[in-house]
């Protein structure tokens, strides 16, 4: 049996992250083309270019996914079953729960570009961690997205 989605986000890096490597991009290879020669322009619009591509699509990018049974957060996965309290978080509550007031168990879904996130609180003898730090653009679509897929889960 296929297990249904409820819920996906993917976080990517900002629109606003593409300016500086692709000035690079442009600038860096005309430079040593010009001082070394063409092939080491080439060469070196080719490492850029392999870099840029993997920067921006894929060093941010992570999937935040509620199905039937699980909730998956990049590479943290918990049962539904196991999730307690979710809470979404305000700018202010995220910085201070990532810093000052972070318990060094907890696993972070942390993206340095989104100051919004949702503590995910969970109960699994399996995972002893007390909750999950997520980062995301929606943290109260998250968070009742998770409640009602918890409450579906254990009722």
């Amino acid at each position: 049996m296929h297990n249904v989605e409820h819920y996906r986000e993917r976080l990517r890096v900002p629109h606003r992250w593409w300016l500086p490597p692709v000035f690079f991009l442009v600038v860096l290879p005309l430079g040593v083309a010009q001082y070394v020669g063409t092939v080491a322009g080439v060469v070196a619009l080719a490492l850029l270019l392999t870099f840029v591509v993997w920067l921006l699509l894929s060093y941010g990018a992570v999937d935040l996914v509620i199905d039937d049974t699980r909730f998956r957060a990049g590479p943290e996965c918990v049962e539904l079953r196991r999730l307690g309290a979710v809470s979404p978080l305000d700018a202010e509550q995220a910085r201070l729960l990532r810093g000052v007031r972070a318990d060094a168990r907890a696993p972070l879904v942390l993206r340095g570009y989104l100051p919004l996130a949702v503590r995910v609180d969970v109960q699994d003898p399996q995972q002893p961690v007390p909750y999950w730090y997520v980062s995301t653009r929606q943290p109260h679509a998250l968070a009742a997205a998770l409640r009602a897929a918890r409450d579906r889960a254990v009722g």
